[in-house]
């Protein structure tokens, strides 16, 4: 056990995608009531998001031993990533107005490096989808960039298999592409490196 633990016998490990996806509801919810109110003086409704991020940030930090993970990215967002390798994000970016800083849930977290990225966005670019791609994966560690894969809600036919190969993973699926609004047509996301292992 811990040091963390047995101060807070209460800590319990965060181990799945439900878990996380009912801790993200509770904080969504509280950052929803701020946005409703987008309409009163933004200047407060910003000094309230920003507070409630902070609260958010210290509440999980305190807590770090529930997580098998947490991290801030070069951008500042925060990740929590239970023991099933299921993630939370917190965006930094405060001046959203119309959508809350927690992120939607991913089911699956790898570590890739900044070519990997690049052999993503090029294969999605010519191809539309990526279809055995193999990537290095690397530990997370500060310089890593997050890849979170299998957006909770999105319909199980979409998802991305992954097959363990020496040093690294191959993606199995189909991670579409729609080269007209240029955006991701099922559920990944491509963070920003790793700054600090929390």
């Amino acid at each position: 056990m811990s040091e963390q633990e047995q101060e807070n016998p209460e800590s319990k490990v965060m181990s799945s995608v439900s878990e996380l996806t009912s801790l993200r509801e509770e904080w969504a919810d509280k950052f929803d009531e701020i946005l409703d109110r987008v309409k009163e003086d933004s200047s407060e409704v910003n000094a309230d998001l920003i507070a409630l991020i902070s609260k958010f940030a210290e509440e999980v930090i305190k807590d770090k031993v529930k997580f098998k993970w947490v991290f801030k990215t070069s951008k500042g967002s925060l990740y929590v990533v239970a023991s099933d390798n299921s993630s939370l994000r917190l965006k930094a970016d405060v001046n959203l107005r119309y959508q809350s800083p927690v992120q939607p849930v991913f089911k699956r977290i790898i570590f890739i490096d900044h070519d990997s990225v690049e052999l993503i966005k090029e294969r999605l670019r010519r191809h539309g989808e990526i279809l055995g791609i193999k990537l290095k994966t690397i530990e997370p560690q500060a310089g890593a960039i997050p890849l979170e894969l299998n957006l909770v809600g999105y319909p199980t036919e979409t998802e991305v298999t992954i097959e363990e190969v020496d040093g690294g993973v191959i993606l199995r699926g189909s991670l579409g592409f729609d080269k007209e609004e240029e955006s991701v047509v099922n559920g990944f996301h491509i963070g920003h490196p790793i700054e600090q292992l929390i």
